[in-house]
């Protein structure tokens, strides 16, 4: 069972509180050789891990640590995981990717909180042979290993063209609520929506923010659309916790119809609210699981497998669009609202009780 080391781990969310626990309980570490003792009853090589999280300021973030835990321990090859919680910080994740590096680990797994502030230290780790695996964002270097996502634009500007061809007709207004400025999972998703704004002369975007990949700050800024008093058709989330915030305001304002929301990342509460409150929705699945993919590309890397640049798993199953039709057969009832779907693939119903996505 490998080692789990935890940076500034932040206990804000109760998600958190729990997988923090789980994480600092584990003990072994592995020594100063970089993971290169191994196991010395088979012979067999055991890897040192950073592991630099987004951090569980939100239940994916919550739900993709978990995974990576779980993966890294049911693989047999790590001795020592170094998990560093960035609280949704690049200036924080900065000065954590420089004492990850001084750790010398085998392979560096990045959710890059910041395209540029990260660039430096990749490209250092790089250079020191470090394989470096970005997981969900890119960061503006060519200068890594290889990155691991969804076709976030492709999948963004389907959605997109849905909200604004489909469910607006191609005329109306839209009010946006972007992630994290920086961010690049963010940034693409609103690029694929202003991008198909732009082809739509009759369609405007009257009201845009960022809501910090937040379900409660999402939630304010669209009562603070909503109370603006313009007229908004649509709604567009860069991601789940946006979508939610979104959907939450409209549910409190109870307009006398729902307008169609898109954008989000499929949680059980977004289906469920849509479900429940006949909101028209266009989703992507930006999958918790996409830890399991990207430990998988560390381990290739390290058995010296040549990888692509980019490793899509758009086309994975389970991770296409959904639209208003698809709610009702995803929807799960057993499981809260954080429940990000797919996490129990990976996860046991233990775990997901243990991080209160069971009811």
């Amino acid at each position: 069972m490998p080692g789990i080391t935890s940076f500034k781990l932040n206990s804000r969310l109760v998600l958190a509180v729990t997988l923090a626990g789980a994480l600092a309980t584990t003990t072994a570490c592995s020594g100063d050789d970089g993971g290169d003792g191994g196991d010395k009853a088979s012979g067999e090589k055991k890897y040192k891990i950073a592991y630099l999280a987004q951090g569980t300021t939100n239940s994916w973030a919550a739900q993709m640590d978990a995974i990576m835990d779980t993966v890294a321990k049911e693989s047999g090859k790590v001795d020592d995981l170094l998990y560093f919680d960035a609280a949704g910080n690049a200036e924080t994740q900065l000065g954590q990717l420089e004492s990850a590096l001084n750790q010398r680990p085998d392979a560096i797994i990045l959710t890059p909180l910041g395209k540029s502030a990260a660039v430096g230290p990749v490209e250092r780790a790089m250079a020191q042979d470090i394989p470096v695996i970005l997981c969900a964002s890119g960061v503006d270097s060519e200068d890594y290993t290889t990155q691991v996502a969804m076709n976030t634009y492709e999948a963004s500007l389907a959605q997109a063209k849905w909200l604004v061809n489909d469910a607006l007709g191609g005329k109306g207004t839209i009010a946006v609520v972007d992630g994290i400025a920086g961010v690049d999972t963010s940034e693409i998703m609103g690029k694929a929506l202003r991008e198909a704004v732009a082809e739509a002369p009759g369609v405007e975007i009257v009201q845009e923010g960022y809501g910090q990949f937040s379900v409660s700050d999402s939630k304010k800024l669209s009562q603070t659309f909503l109370a603006s008093g313009k007229q908004i058709d649509a709604w567009w989330g860069s991601g789940g916790e946006s979508v939610t915030g979104i959907m939450s305001a409209l549910v409190d304002a109870k307009p006398a119809q729902m307008p169609p929301v898109a954008g989000a990342t499929l949680s059980n509460g977004v289906l469920r609210m849509s479900l429940e409150n006949d909101i028209p929705l266009g989703a992507m699945q930006f999958p918790a699981t996409l830890a399991a993919d990207c430990f998988e590309a560390a381990m290739d890397a390290l058995a010296g497998e040549e990888l692509p640049k980019f490793i899509d798993v758009t086309a994975k199953d389970g991770n296409e669009n959904i639209y208003t039709e698809d709610v009702a057969k995803l929807y799960n009832e057993e499981y809260t609202d954080d429940y990000i779907i797919g996490s129990d693939s990976i996860l046991s119903a233990d775990q997901l009780a243990k991080l209160n996505l069971v009811r």
